[in-house]
């Protein structure tokens, strides 16, 4: 079914100061003749004075103070945001966060401060970004995170480098992260032994009768799933197998 044709747009949240040197998403509603938010809209942004600002993929860069105008367009419907870019005042940043050791997965917060030259905090944009030394480069994914509140949190250990900027201030600060060693002992209770298949993976439920089930897939075999009792786990009694075509079966599950 299409969708209703558009009515209008309409810019959203919008900053109530923009400053050079600085970064800031446009947000927009495209709402349709039927007064519905579109989801997921095709947007098409120009700004009139592409030396003031300049902006794509909704993301606006304010480059000096200046007026421009930026227009967003969908399906042949604009909207017009007048803006007025303002010497951004930011002289320095300082960073609040004491937490400079730490382990994989614990939550900072860099508390970062935008201040004039009279030495007083100024309400600027704060944009933060960090970089990564891990200890080993075996092509892991991403190194962490970090979010444009200034909370970072680390994936996998090693020396970083966060930073915060605001116009033409910066501010970075060195933090070491150690693995987190979550590593305890287990103990193994009981065996639901399988002999002549590799097991794939594993799914645990309580049943309607008050006893406990599991689940237990094969991988590169007949396309075997079994089904235990797993009530005592000192005792797992293998209760039913079902077969399918297949070679593997992968992610069993009940619901």
């Amino acid at each position: 079914m299409p969708y209703p044709p558009i009515a209008k747009l309409e810019f959203k949240q919008i900053p109530e100061s923009f400053f050079s040197k600085a970064n800031y998403d446009l947000l927009v509603d495209v709402i349709d003749e039927m007064k519905l938010v579109r989801e997921n809209p095709e947007l098409s942004f120009k700004s009139s004075n592409p030396e003031v600002a300049t902006i794509s993929h909704g993301k606006l860069l304010a480059l000096k103070p200046g007026k421009t105008k930026i227009t967003a367009t969908s399906e042949g419907k604009s909207a017009v945001l007048n803006i007025n870019v303002k010497e951004n005042p930011a002289a320095e940043i300082t960073i609040a966060n004491s937490q400079t050791n730490v382990r994989t997965g614990d939550v900072i917060t860099l508390n970062a401060t935008a201040k004039g030259n009279n030495g007083n905090a100024v309400a600027v944009p704060i944009t933060y970004s960090f970089e990564a030394q891990p200890e080993d480069n075996l092509g892991q994914g991403a190194e962490g995170q970090i979010n444009q509140d200034g909370k970072f949190v680390a994936n996998v250990p090693g020396t970083f480098i966060l930073s915060a900027r605001a116009g033409t201030a910066t501010a970075d600060q060195v933090i070491r992260v150690r693995k987190r060693r979550i590593a305890r002992d287990i103990e193994v209770v009981g065996h639901g032994q399988v002999f002549d298949v590799h097991t794939s993976d594993l799914w645990v439920w309580e049943g309607q009768d008050g006893r406990d089930y599991a689940i237990t897939g094969t991988w590169g075999a007949n396309g075997d799933t079994y089904f235990w009792d797993v009530t005592d786990p000192a005792n797992l009694i293998p209760v039913d197998t079902v077969r399918v075509d297949a070679r593997t079966v992968n992610d069993v599950k009940i619901s």
